[in-house]
C-alpha cells in the first residue's frame, strides 16, 4: 500500500503544525474522497492535537483580524481627523460594512495592544475577540489589561468572563439592571429620550427639525437591537 507523502496530506500537515497557509493551499487541492480516506487513517490519539490546531489558529487569526483591522482604521482615522471631515470615516465604515462603534472598538484594541499581540504567536489564540475588546474600552483599569496579558502569557485562556473578573477587580464597576421603571422623556423637534432600567438612549435626528421619518429612526433602532443581539451571541459561545 502507498503511503501519501507528508506534504500531500494535510492531517500529517497539521500535526507537523504546519503554518495554515500551507495545510490550507493543499486542502484546495485535494479532493473530498481522498479527504475522507486520510482521515479514516488518523489515529484517534491524534485527533485531539488536530483540534487544538484548529482551535488555536482560528483564535489567532481572529485576533489578528481585529488588531489589523483596527491599526488600518487607524491609520484612516488619522486622515479624516487631520483633514476636519469625519464624512470620510463614515465613508469607509459603510464600504466596510461595519458600524461606527465596532469599528472604534477595533481602533481601542489597536492601541492597547497592537504592537503586543501580533509579536507574540503564541499568545495571540489566548484571546477571544469580545474579551480583547472588553479589555480595550476606557473605561478599564491599564492594571486589568496588564494583567490578562501576563495570563495569557502563561497559557491562560482570556475568556469575556475572565475579562469581566479582571475588570472588576482592578476597580471598574460592570452595570447591573435596576427595578426601575422604563420612561420615556419628555421630546423636543429633533430629540428623542428614553431613559430604561440600565441605560438611557437619546437619539438626535442628523438633520434639522422633527424626528418626522418615523420609520427610519425604527430601522435603526432595530439595527442596533440586532447589533446587540449578535453581540451577546458571540459572549455566549465564547
Amino acid at each position: 500500500m502507498s503511503i501519501t507523502p507528508t506534504l500531500n496530506d494535510p492531517f500529517k500537515m497539521v500535526l507537523e503544525d504546519h503554518e495554515y497557509p500551507e495545510v490550507l493551499k493543499v486542502l484546495a487541492e485535494t479532493s473530498t474522497e481522498d479527504l475522507l480516506a486520510m482521515a479514516q487513517r488518523t489515529g484517534e490519539n491524534e485527533v485531539p492535537f488536530i483540534a487544538t490546531y484548529v482551535v488555536t489558529t482560528c483564535n489567532s487569526i481572529g485576533i489578528q483580524q481585529v488588531l489589523i483591522f483596527g491599526g488600518l482604521l487607524e491609520i484612516f482615522a488619522a486622515v479624516s481627523e487631520t483633514r476636519g471631515n469625519s464624512e470620510l470615516m463614515r465613508n469607509m465604515e459603510e464600504d466596510l460594512g461595519v458600524s461606527r462603534s465596532q469599528a472604534f472598538r477595533c481602533r481601542a484594541a489597536w492601541r492597547s495592544y497592537g504592537s503586543k499581540l501580533l509579536s507574540e504567536k503564541s499568545t495571540l489564540h489566548q484571546f477571544c475577540r469580545e474579551s480583547l475588546k472588553m479589555l480595550a474600552e476606557e473605561r478599564t483599569p491599564e492594571a486589568a489589561r496588564e494583567e490578562a496579558l501576563k495570563l495569557a502569557r502563561k497559557g491562560e485562556r482570556i475568556t469575556i468572563k475572565v475579562a469581566q473578573n479582571l475588570q472588576k477587580k482592578h476597580g471598574m464597576t460592570l452595570p447591573t439592571p435596576s427595578d426601575s421603571t422604563p420612561t420615556v422623556v419628555a421630546n423636543k423637534p429633533g430629540h428623542w429620550v428614553f431613559s430604561g432600567s440600565v441605560v438611557r438612549i437619546k437619539l438626535v435626528h442628523n438633520e434639522p427639525g422633527e424626528l418626522a421619518d418615523v420609520p427610519a429612526v425604527i430601522r435603526d433602532l432595530e439595527a442596533a437591537i440586532n447589533e446587540l443581539r449578535q453581540m451577546q451571541e458571540n459572549m455566549t459561545a465564547a
